[in-house]
């Protein structure tokens, strides 16, 4: 049971403000809210190659401690794509990042499928509503972080 969500918000911060939030991956627990339901304890990076690095990444989703292991592309102030290669889930997500007359718009797709039991079960019951927040979450996370560190 695969299930994709598209969250957007349109941020007073610039682009640059919001890239240099995503690109420095281990730096993801400053911007994320740790009373959230949704919040990155830590990323550490493993392997880097090129424009693509892996992650080890542990983390709250929907208040269930979770740790996975990432595939992370960037490409320079667009776009970041990421594959969940390890994890009780699979599956891909990724930003566009771009500027609009109203701000700058952060688009941020999810597609996930549960491998564990426990996702399993939880996502049949309440997947993609919990799957939307945390999208929607992480989203306003990132825009006022890079709103209050321009």
């Amino acid at each position: 049971m695969r299930i994709k969500v598209v969250a957007t918000r349109v941020s007073k911060a610039s682009k640059d403000s919001i890239w240099k939030a995503v690109e420095d991956l281990e730096s993801w627990p400053k911007w994320s809210d740790s009373t959230s339901k949704n919040h990155v304890i830590s990323n550490k990076i493993v392997n880097r190659e090129g424009n693509s690095v892996v992650c080890d990444t542990d983390e709250v989703a929907n208040g269930l401690h979770v740790k996975h292991k990432s595939k992370i592309t960037f490409y320079p102030k667009e776009k970041i794509t990421a594959e969940i290669i390890e994890g009780p889930d699979i599956g891909f997500w990724s930003w566009n990042i771009t500027e609009t007359p109203q701000g700058t718009r952060i688009d941020l797709s999810m597609d996930v499928e549960p491998k564990s039991l426990m996702f399993k079960i939880g996502f049949r019951i309440n997947g993609k509503k919990a799957l939307q927040a945390m999208a929607d979450e992480t989203n306003k996370q990132l825009s006022d972080y890079a709103e209050a560190h321009p």
